[in-house]
């Protein structure tokens, strides 16, 4: 049995596909298999994948495109190693990545995953840092997936244990949905460092924000806010969606709903604690900063926010205030 599986499901990757099998095929860890999964492809991406004579290569193809939902669950149930690891066909993973993860996970036996900060190519450069440590990734989760999915390490047998698999009504979004429902029962942490480059170009499907998008992180946010089980209007609950969707600009109107969604979260979490506390007021605090410091807002209505905000008291203001005059400063 393999120390490793390495799910990579595989669709019209022509352009990449070589640098992500060959980034793989150099790991300075070598016990691994490698399921690479054609999902119906209708470019060279088979002639490619069956040009390697590595051993250690399952190659596998749907009879028809089935999705990223599916393929990923294929990849999973052929998996044999006592880790999984995931792998984007367009992506370039570091040669120690493997290593440093396992070594990771064999030190820390309470992590069930463990990801990784990514650093940036193609059409963007520069790197993604992630939060670090189980209470504040998880927070965090709150708003956003702090996982990036093609990093990851996953213990198998936490998967076989509890029945994890990807859901097909949360495709696009479906790594969120996985991590949240591992992160009520397990630890998740990043390494903080790259160890993946992370390719951004034009046919990334995370790029193509739709409506369908919005309606399953619609159902996404419902169901994670049961944890806490307090009572919401329309009205706030849409402010707080926004927050969770590429934080689009947000009236005075929304900021001040927004404020009693928080409010009523953070309150009734001080009873359920199923946030870690300090984190929860923390990942709010920032957020609130953030709506402050849109150019939509005047300087009175900012002011207006954060002189009524339980979460922006007197002494986070005045810093806040410090570290401005500083920068402008700085800039001169």
């Amino acid at each position: 049995m393999p120390i490793i599986s390495v799910v990579m499901p595989v669709y019209n990757a022509e352009s990449f596909l070589e640098e992500a099998i060959n980034s793989i095929l150099r790991q300075t860890f070598y016990d691994f298999e490698f399921i690479i999964i054609n999902d119906g492809s209708t470019d060279k991406t088979e002639e490619i994948i069956l040009s390697y004579k590595d051993s250690r290569i399952l190659y596998q193809k749907n009879e028809k495109n089935s999705g990223i939902v599916y393929t990923l669950n294929k990849g999973f149930s052929i998996a044999s190693g006592m880790y999984i690891a995931r792998m984007d066909a367009d992506d370039i993973a570091h040669n120690d990545r493997f290593e440093k993860q396992v070594s990771y996970l064999e030190s820390h036996p309470e992590v069930a995953v463990c990801g990784t900060d990514v650093s940036f190519i193609g059409g963007f450069q520069g790197n993604a840092r992630l939060p670090t440590g189980s209470d504040w990734i998880k927070a965090n989760m709150f708003f956003s997936c702090a996982v990036a999915h093609p990093t990851v390490l996953i213990r198998r047998k936490v998967l076989l244990d509890n029945d994890f698999l990807y859901d097909s009504h949360f495709e696009k979004v479906e790594d969120y949905d996985l991590w949240c429902r591992i992160a009520e029962k397990y630890e998740i942490n990043n390494c903080p460092e790259p160890l993946l480059d992370y390719r951004i170009h034009e046919k990334q499907i995370t790029q193509n924000y739709d409506f369908e998008n919005e309606k399953r992180m619609y159902q996404l946010k419902k169901r994670e806010l049961l944890h806490l089980g307090f009572v919401y209007n329309d009205n706030e609950f849409n402010a707080y969606l926004k927050c969770c969707t590429n934080f689009p600009t947000l009236t005075l109107a929304d900021i001040n709903h927004l404020e009693v969604f928080f409010r009523k979260a953070y309150d009734a979490n001080e009873k359920v604690q199923y946030y870690n506390s300090q984190c929860f007021y923390k990942i709010i605090q920032d957020c609130l900063w953030r709506c402050i410091n849109q150019e939509n807002l005047t300087v009175e209505e900012a002011k207006s926010i954060m002189k009524n905000s339980f979460f922006i008291g007197k002494k986070e203001r005045i810093l806040r205030w410090m570290k401005e005059q500083v920068k402008k400063l700085v800039g001169r």
